[in-house]
């Protein structure tokens, strides 16, 4: 092990506490991951690396860590999306369709919930959507969320709130759908 070496390792430890404390409870199995992916682009760029000092390599690793969760978390939100935009019925596999909860009245009521959310948060506020997505399909804690998001506890509930009402405002959805 050369110095580089050790200078990622001593940097490790912190950035899974880091990980551990930013991301929500659903999401932590994934902490180690996104920590690892951070040190291999630290050694794809070894040549900058090598020139920090211990301190400039912890935020550098840091934020690289920070980009590498938020891209995770965006890709599987979007895999979600995807999924229930693009589901249909034959392409259901023999066996779910043995299963009573998931019949084809089922997976029709389910892509039909999922076109009617999607529609409906596409009428609210980037900040609102992120936040209501966030606490009722990611679980995120309203800490968490005011962390990500960069403001108040409150500021966070505000934002759910508006954006909930607004939704049933326009009749479109309940805040039972989003259970």
């Amino acid at each position: 092990m050369d110095a580089f070496d050790d200078k990622l390792a001593a940097c490790r430890p912190r950035l899974v506490a880091f990980a551990r404390r930013r991301l929500p409870h659903s999401e932590r199995e994934w902490g180690s991951d996104y920590v690892q992916d951070a040190l291999v682009e630290a050694h794809h760029r070894a040549d900058l690396v090598r020139l920090l000092t211990p301190a400039q390599t912890y935020a550098w690793l840091r934020d690289v860590l920070i980009r590498k969760m938020d891209n995770g978390y965006r890709a599987r939100r979007q895999a979600k999306r995807d999924c229930c935009r693009e589901c249909a019925i034959d392409d259901l596999p023999a066996d779910v369709l043995a299963d009573d909860a998931a019949s084809p009245v089922a997976a029709a009521a389910r892509h039909e919930q999922c076109e009617r959310i999607d529609a409906a948060l596409s009428g609210i506020t980037d900040d609102q959507r992120l936040a209501i997505a966030l606490h009722f399909f990611a679980d995120w804690t309203l800490e968490e969320i005011a962390h990500q998001l960069g403001i108040a506890r409150p500021s966070a509930l505000g934002l759910i709130r508006r954006g909930l009402g607004q939704l049933a405002r326009g009749g479109v959805l309940s805040p039972k759908d989003l259970a």
